[in-house]
């Protein structure tokens, strides 16, 4: 493992350790942990693809607000879903309601690498339909490169 390798799978689980959302999907829930239990190394796959896709993500930023000035398109919110409802704006985010204190303390000022990853899952939740179609095409792309090399 790099140390860019190491650095971004620690920044990754203290996100992972520190999130909590307030709704989790029961049915949802079921099928993820019947499929943890039936592959044994679920866990690290997942972490290893999240990654993965994150590095992808962000590789396509540029290349995502070139295309949206080309077409002159305004970003709108996604429709509201079930599953997916817990969105990307509360990822790393402890949501867990503390006995007696449910309105959320003043925010302390940040470290510059917290206030990147927290613009930057910002920006994912509001664009992941443009990014996975991006995704989509730039996979295709690299593997018809690889298929007539």
């Amino acid at each position: 493992m790099t140390d860019n390798e190491s650095f971004l799978l620690m920044g990754f689980l203290r996100s992972l350790n520190q999130t909590r959302f307030k709704f989790i999907d029961p049915l949802a829930n079921k099928y993820i942990r019947e499929s943890i239990d039936t592959q044994p190394n679920a866990t690290y796959l997942l972490i290893h693809r999240a990654i993965t896709l994150e590095a992808a993500l962000e590789a396509s930023n540029t290349k995502i607000k070139e295309l949206e000035k080309q077409l002159n398109i305004t970003s709108s919110e996604l429709v509201p879903q079930e599953f997916l409802n817990a969105s990307m704006k509360d990822w790393s985010l402890n949501l867990e309601v503390k006995s007696g204190n449910s309105v959320p303390s003043e925010k302390k000022a940040e470290p510059f690498y917290l206030m990147w990853e927290e613009m930057s899952i910002k920006f994912l939740a509001k664009h992941q339909l443009k990014l996975w179609a991006i995704i989509f095409i730039i996979s295709g792309i690299l593997v018809y490169m690889k298929a007539h090399k």
